[in-house]
């Protein structure tokens, strides 16, 4: 009895490998960026909370010169901080983005957005972004906006004819505002506005952007293929 072969070979162009490819590297990016997001998402919070609550200004704000010269007392020196740096932390979204086939290309991955300038609203709005105190001299009482003074006044004279003099007074026990003594600002080296304070240098460090990549790119490793 004769006996026959018959063979079947498919052929493929390059082009349909190489769309081939591109659409399964795809679908695993958009697994990986969508697990990677879900786990990453309390470790970059963590990071930016740190970044916030312990940059200089912060720092300074509980025991340094802005504690003096915006007259705080260490209730709100102590508690507004970490106030802060909650906010800021609680406004992280990372938010996967579909990757798909353009072309000769991939398109998607990962949006991460942190501070939205709908945020400032909430921060200025914490219960220690203000004070007020009885002025014996103006004989009525008088509200000091001091968060808003450092967040978005820059250099702006904001107490005429009175300047800041160290010594043991005051609410914050490290000085006073004295009459005739010149002009007072937020310390330049400390002021900030809506588009540069404290907050933005804290999250635009290289260190923390470089931190948070990390963690967000060994979470796209982990899940990669799974």
């Amino acid at each position: 009895m004769a006996k026959s072969k018959a063979s079947l070979v498919v052929k493929t162009s390059r082009a349909s490998q190489k769309r081939y490819i591109a659409r399964s590297l795809a679908d695993q990016a958009n697994k990986a960026f969508k697990r990677s997001a879900r786990s990453s998402l309390l470790a970059v919070s963590n990071v930016v909370f740190a970044a916030v609550l312990y940059s200089e200004e912060m720092q300074s704000l509980k025991s340094g010169l802005l504690k003096a010269e915006l007259g705080l007392t260490d209730g709100i020196a102590n508690s507004a901080p970490n106030a802060i740096a909650s906010i800021v932390a609680d406004q992280v979204e990372l938010i996967p983005k579909r990757v798909s086939v353009a072309g000769n290309s991939l398109r998607g991955g990962m949006e991460l957005n942190i501070m939205p300038t709908t945020a400032y609203s909430q921060i200025l709005g914490i219960p220690q972004g203000s004070y007020t105190y009885y002025s014996v001299r103006y004989k009525k009482a008088v509200t000091i906006n001091w968060l808003e003074w450092l967040l978005a006044k820059g250099d702006s004279i904001l107490v005429a004819d009175f300047d800041f003099v160290s010594s043991s007074k005051g609410r914050s026990g490290m000085g006073t505002m004295q009459k005739d003594a010149g002009s007072w600002n937020v310390p330049s080296n400390y002021s900030g506005t809506y588009t540069d304070n404290f907050i933005t240098r804290a999250l635009e460090s290289k260190g923390v952007q470089s931190e948070i990549t990390n963690i967000i790119k060994n979470n796209v490793i982990r899940y990669w293929g799974i």
